[in-house]
Order: C-alpha cells, then structure tokens, then sequence
C-alpha cells in the first residue's frame, strides 16, 4: 500500500527512511528524522519515481525516538506491511473511487453472459477475489512528465531550484517562472 501523504509524529532514526518507501510516485513525508551528526530535523521527503526522493531539512527539531512494532531493530532489512481496508468488511468510502468503480464495474460484467467476469460467481469474486486485491490496485499509473509552461511530452529540462517542474527548453522555463517562482523551494543537494 502506497500514500500519497505520511507524518511521522515521532523521531526517526537514520535507518528509518525505508519508510520513504511507503510513499507513492509525488507524494510526501513530513517529519522528524536523524541527520548524519546524530541531530534531528523537521523534514519534507517527496518521492521522484522509483528510487530517487527529493529531502528538504527545514528546521532542527528534538522528539522522542519513534518506537519500532515489536521491538524489531529498524534497517533495511526490516520489512513493514500496512494492509489496507477489506472489501465486503469494511466501508466503502475508505477506498478510493477507482477501486469501487472497478467493483461495480466487475458487478455489471458478471451479468452479462458472454462476459470473462460472468464465468466466476459473485459469491466468489467477493469472498476470494476483491477482498485480497491491494487498496491501491486500481490507481491509474503516474503519468509521463509533461513540460509545465507548453504541456508537451517528455521534457529535456528541470527547474534547477527546485527539481520538481519540468520544462522543454529554456524559453518555456523563462515564460513559466512568473507564476513558479512563488512555489519554488529550493531542493538540498544530493
């Protein structure tokens, strides 16, 4: 399961950024964690795509340590799983409207007789199938970039600020930095 938004209410070890793991493509961590001098800091993590995530430190801070489940050590070898809510035990207004969608959608096939969803009885598409889908099976994929003063695909260029807008050349990004710069936050190197 993937978020979109994640505080941390306590301090996070250095081990601990497995947990930028949790966040989906564009989505954002706030909180306290360990700095390589053992202090800690307010920090803003926000995921790239795959493997690459953007931290901004924006203040020192001091929390409690943030207590690992069952005494287990954090690192990397530590494995967190979050399930997310059941369907058909849970309220449907906890997932997210594409997944109920695409359960109403499967509903309506498994009526119609020449349909691939018609061959397997609801009773078992609801007590074996959806219930084990992932919450998030049904998020459409992130988009390709687009540049963000023409909107054409795959642009060459980032703003060197703040890493997070894209741009196909130096004309659009001179034409988009009136109304960016009041966004822009400067990206820590690294």
């Amino acid at each position: 399961m993937k978020f979109d938004r994640i505080y941390i209410g306590a301090g996070a070890p250095k081990d601990a950024r497995f947990l930028f793991k949790l966040l989906r493509y564009d989505g954002v961590m706030v909180g306290p964690l360990q700095d390589e001098d053992g202090s800690q800091s307010l920090a803003r993590a926000r995921c790239r795509g795959g493997r690459k995530y953007a931290v901004t430190s924006l203040l020192q801070v001091q929390f409690a340590e943030l207590a690992s489940p069952d005494g287990l050590d954090f690192g990397e070898k530590s494995q967190v799983v979050l399930k997310g809510p059941l369907w058909g035990s849970e309220k449907r207004a906890l997932f997210p409207y594409n997944f109920e969608r695409t359960v109403l959608l499967l509903y309506w096939m498994g009526n119609l007789d020449a349909s691939l969803p018609s061959r397997l009885p609801w009773d078992l598409w609801m007590r074996y199938i959806i219930p084990y889908l992932p919450f998030d099976s049904f998020d459409p994929a992130p988009r390709e970039r687009v540049c963000a003063a023409c909107s054409s695909l795959g642009p060459a260029r980032q703003c060197g600020r703040c890493r997070a807008v894209h741009y196909c050349g130096r004309p659009c990004q001179r034409q988009h930095w009136p109304s960016h710069k009041s966004v822009c936050v400067p990206c820590p190197p690294g």
